[in-house]
């Protein structure tokens, strides 16, 4: 049996990726909880049968509907609305935990998850983060490891025939740049897709790229060659993907520690020198705990079970009955991975050794987060509360609420009917607009329109905006793309009509009324999604309200009026 060897790096970007993914997750689900923890303070702003509603959850309201900034403007939010909502969720996730919505095994397995992702975030956090320490040595470092700049001519390809010919006349003695200007395929979309590949340097020559060995990297195959190159020397012709390369090196140049005195490029540096750190660190990490994993007996690889799999050129029949195989290829901390499992994760870019030291990682990593039980830390609990109470009104609404509205084309062409108004398609007007800077000028210039000048030609010769040598023309608009100024005069303005003098603070405007389309109501088929939607907001919101009525008719709900008043007078005041 084998423990730690052969773990590859595939594992541990796998786990970076894990932090990532998790954290995104969270903030996507919760709108960021992290308010309610940060906020939450003994201040009970209302009892809702016996549970408390606390500062923290009437904050956290606020963050998930976004009004959190209206509160900069005395007056703009009455904090009793969200206190009312707060108790409103309470008693949805009451009833669910009546309905025993809690106890089942999805609810279970959905916490399980939060507190693994949770906890994985925070060891990320304490062994990774708090333990990388960028120095300027790193700096220094990594700015001569990875800034050299190779200055390449180079010709590409969509096929080796053509990448031979070219390199033949190259051979013979042909001009380098007049043999690119014939056979790469420069503009078209292939150069451009390898271009941004490689990070391409702004420079002049058409067929010559400066890269930093950094950028270089990223295309291996061509890094290869180049890196065993001395100026004036050639490779070709070499295949990347799909393309073929023939690749002279023109000049190489050491890095020039002055440039990291310039502020873009040394942030640029201490950005990628973090990076590599924080990688480094992740990488070591992880082999750490595989290594621990091993000694203490709880890391087993079966070797015989692992070399009698084999995924390549096998049917679609054999993978099947390779999907069914029990056999236990590896155990961590009494997690099994079976040949069936492996089979199920195969992929064209990843062997069955690179899928089982990915697997590993992932295990020791859960097991360690799981281990340090972040989840009875406060910070985590009031976290893990939000997420629970969110879970079980989301539970609530599927089981009670959304069963409840039947949809069909009948149902949804009635609603259409009865509500066509709400469909109606904004109104257009075609205007044209003359723009000055003086108020004495806007009223000369009413004066020559009043006296029949050319509204165009006053435009292209007196407006200062950008649309005077389209005299002036703004084309076809809603009301909602044209200044709020120009709102009450939309609907007044007959065709042709121009109207008084308009001043937006800065500059005055006159109008004219080219032309306007009256709003119209689509054809259901156009606008059958938007139908749906609408329908399915309207009788989710009757549905739901009908159903909180009923839980606060028999419900003990005490408001204090005086924490309530306080917390909306500290928002006002910025605190």
């Amino acid at each position: 049996m084998r423990a730690t060897e052969g773990a590859d790096r595939g594992g541990m970007n796998l786990w970076r990726l894990f932090f990532c993914c998790s954290t995104v997750f969270v903030l996507l689900l919760l709108g960021c909880a992290s308010v309610s923890q940060k906020a939450q303070t003994a201040e009970v702003l209302a009892w809702v049968n016996g549970e408390p509603v606390t500062e923290g959850d009437v904050l956290y309201q606020l963050q998930v509907s976004h009004r959190r900034e209206d509160l900069a403007g005395a007056g703009a939010i009455d904090v009793s609305d969200y206190v009312q909502n707060v108790i409103n969720n309470i008693l949805l996730v009451q009833e669910a935990r009546i309905m025993g919505l809690d106890k089942t095994p999805e609810f279970k397995k959905a916490i399980d998850d939060y507190i693994l992702r949770e906890s994985v975030v925070k060891l990320h956090d304490e062994e990774v983060l708090a333990k990388t320490e960028l120095t300027e040595e790193d700096v220094v470092d990594y700015f001569n490891e990875n800034f050299n700049l190779f200055t390449l001519d180079y010709i590409v390809t969509d096929s080796e025939e053509r990448a031979e010919e070219a390199l033949a006349k190259l051979k013979e003695g042909a001009d380098f740049e007049e043999v690119a200007s014939e056979y790469s395929v420069r503009g078209k979309e292939e150069e451009a897709d390898i271009k941004t590949k490689m990070e391409e340097e702004e420079d002049t020559n058409p067929h010559q790229i400066v890269l930093t060995l950094n950028a270089l990297e990223k295309t291996p195959e061509i890094e290869e060659a180049v890196l065993g190159m001395e100026p004036g020397d050639r490779r070709g012709v070499i295949q990347s993907g799909e393309q073929y390369y023939i690749v002279e090196l023109v000049s190489q140049k050491e890095p020039d520690l002055k440039d990291l005195e310039k502020e873009h490029v040394r942030k640029r540096i201490e950005k990628g020198a973090l990076e590599a750190k924080q990688k480094k660190r992740e990488d070591d990490y992880v082999m750490d705990l595989r290594e621990k994993a091993a000694l203490e007996g709880q890391l087993h690889i079966y070797e015989d079970v692992l070399s009698s799999v084999d995924f390549k050129d096998r049917t679609e029949e054999e993978m099947d009955k390779l999907k069914a195989d029990d056999r236990i290829v590896a155990e961590v901390y009494g997690n099994k991975l079976t040949v069936g499992d492996l089979a199920s994760a195969a992929r064209f870019d990843k062997t069955k050794e690179g899928l089982l030291d990915n697997w590993i990682s992932f295990k020791v990593v859960n097991h360690e987060a799981l281990s340090r039980h972040y989840e009875q830390a406060p910070e985590l609990k009031e976290m893990l509360d939000s997420y629970k109470k969110q879970l079980l009104k989301d539970a609530f609404i599927k089981k009670v609420i959304l069963p409840q509205i039947m949809v069909s084309d009948g149902i949804l062409k009635d609603y259409y009917s009865e509500h066509k108004e709400d469909f109606v398609k904004a109104p257009r007007y075609k205007l044209q607009q003359i723009t000055v800077k003086s108020e004495e000028d806007a009223e000369a210039v009413l004066e020559e329109l009043k006296g029949g000048a050319d509204f165009s030609w006053v435009a292209k010769n007196r407006s200062t905006d950008a649309n005077r040598e389209f005299g002036g023309n703004l084309g076809w608009k809603r009301k909602g793309q044209l200044p709020a100024e120009f709102w009450d005069y939309l609907d007044s303005l007959e065709l042709g009509q121009i109207s008084p003098i308009i001043s937006t603070g800065s500059s005055f405007l006159i109008i004219r009324m080219q032309d306007k389309e009256e709003g119209e109501i689509p054809k259901f088929e156009e606008i059958k999604g938007a139908v749906f939607n609408a329908y399915m907001q309207d009788k989710f919101g009757t549905l739901m309200d009908d159903y909180v009525a009923k839980l606060r008719d028999g419900a003990d709900i005490r408001v204090n009026e005086k924490a309530v008043r306080s917390l909306e007078e500290r928002l006002r005041g910025g605190a």
